[in-house]
């Protein structure tokens, strides 16, 4: 069975590869934290050349973290995989409950030089991952947030960076209004995370990102949900492959019709989440695809 869905999938990469995307197609990359993943022939079938990795923002500063990093931007470089690296809480923050704690610019800024220092070629750069979500130290000080991008773009300023990584939830617009109040210039790139509305199946949380957000915007963590349990124990997605594939096949047709705005999308995630607290991954626990990976290989020639 795996054989032969291998050779299927090796003659459909073979003639998508030589079909060039169409004008105005925009471009998919797979999430994932797991060299291992690289070596993956149903990730080899798809061709990835494009990942999203969060790390910890003071990763560098600590051995067993620049370890991680080292082999996973090594793994990824040596094969030809594009990194979109973005930072996020430290270790052992507990966000909304204590502790959660934000570096201050200074602060952040000696992370990031030390960053940048160690991973020169490492061009993509989100300055802190879903800014406006309560799990994250920034969830009430957009200022912050704008202070960690304008950080990013003095330090690197030969590198690509999403102003502000948004997602869906009911504090966009309010949030978005004061970050642009802090944020030096006008940026024209953003990142937006819209799974909460994609897996409901709904298109407003995109349209609202389109409507507010001037210039692109990349879907920077976006899926369809295997099964999402809340750190309260609900389970708000019951384990379903079928759902989670209906959700990235919509996703893909939301992507296509808003191309020109939406380039760029990173699919979240590649591997399945072992503790059930939040599954988006393509394949299982045992690496096998699921349903939604078999949707994903219908737009594989975005994937290049």
């Amino acid at each position: 069975m795996v054989g032969s869905l291998l050779s299927v999938l090796a003659s459909v990469a073979a003639v998508m590869a030589s079909t060039p995307p169409p004008a105005g197609a925009f471009a998919i990359g797979v999430s994932t934290e797991a060299p291992a993943s690289f070596a993956s022939p149903y990730w080899q079938a798809l061709g990835i050349r494009r990942t999203r990795y969060v790390a910890a923002w003071d990763a560098v500063d600590h051995a067993q973290s620049r370890a991680t990093l080292d082999s996973f931007l090594g793994a990824a470089r040596s094969q030809g995989i594009e990194v979109l690296v973005a930072f996020s809480r430290a270790a052992g923050s507990q966000c909304p409950a204590r502790p959660c704690s934000a570096p201050t610019p200074a602060r952040y800024a000696a992370a990031f030089r030390a960053f940048h220092r160690r991973y020169p070629w490492v061009k993509l750069i989100q300055p802190w991952n879903e800014i406006n979500n309560p799990t994250q130290p920034t969830y009430s000080r957009p200022d912050l947030a704008a202070a960690y991008y304008n950080t990013v773009k003095a330090i690197c300023p030969s590198c690509t960076v999403p102003a502000a990584d948004l997602q869906d939830v009911y504090n966009f617009a309010s949030y978005l209004k004061a970050f642009k109040r802090a944020v030096h210039g006008h940026p024209t790139l953003w990142g937006l995370h819209n799974y909460t509305s994609v897996n409901r199946f709904r298109d407003s949380g995109t349209k609202l990102a389109l409507k507010l957000l001037p210039g692109r915007i990349w879907l920077t963590e976006t899926g369809g949900i295997y099964t999402f349990r809340s750190s309260g124990g609900v389970v708000v997605f019951p384990p379903s492959a079928n759902r989670s594939a209906r959700a990235v096949s919509y996703l893909l047709r939301l992507t296509t019709q808003h191309r020109a705005r939406l380039p760029r999308l990173y699919i979240y995630q590649w591997d399945a989440d072992p503790t059930g607290h939040f599954d988006a991954g393509l394949v299982d626990l045992h690496g096998r695809p699921r349903q939604a990976y078999t949707v994903l290989t219908q737009y594989r020639r975005y994937v290049l």
